[in-house]
Formats: structure tokens, C-alpha cells, sequence
């Protein structure tokens, strides 16, 4: 059975108001995917310490998502993802 949590509704806000931030950082860091794609390159994050690589992940297709990218996202070795447009 799943744990449950009980939290204080700001800190609720507070981690949606996170996420948001980051997805928007996502997005720009994206913005210039389709100029990379057509010369034939990856672009490569680096995962900061306390980075999960599934969050990361999920960020990065959230942030494509609403850009109207479809993207690959390949873990390129323990601490870095390259992600690529889905063709």
C-alpha cells in the first residue's frame, strides 16, 4: 500500500510553483533543438547531485511537449541525458 503524506497546502503551491520554474528553464534550454536536429547533433544535460534522472526526464518531455517537440531522451552515462528530436 502506498505511504501517504500529510502536507501544508503552501508547501504544496511551493513545489507546483518548483516544478513550473523548471520546465520553464527546460524550455529554453530546448528552443533551439529543431537548429541541432537538422545539423545532425544531440544536446546533452548534465544532471546537477541531487537530480533524479527520471525527474529530469519527465521535466524535459513536459517542456517539449508544450514547445510541440517530440523528443528521444537516451541516458547518456550516470549523470548526463542526451535528447534528440523523435523522427
Amino acid at each position: 500500500m502506498a505511504r501517504v503524506r500529510i502536507v501544508a497546502l503552501d508547501e504544496v503551491r511551493r513545489t507546483r510553483s518548483r516544478v513550473r520554474q523548471e520546465v520553464e528553464r527546460f524550455k529554453e534550454a530546448l528552443r533551439d533543438l529543431p537548429e541541432l536536429h537538422r545539423q545532425g547533433k544531440t544536446k546533452v544535460f548534465q544532471l546537477e547531485p541531487n537530480e533524479k534522472l527520471s525527474t529530469v526526464r519527465m521535466r524535459l518531455r513536459t517542456a517539449a511537449r508544450e514547445l510541440g517537440l517530440r523528443i528521444r531522451v537516451f541516458r547518456q552515462n550516470d549523470n548526463e541525458l542526451a535528447v534528440r528530436l523523435y523522427e
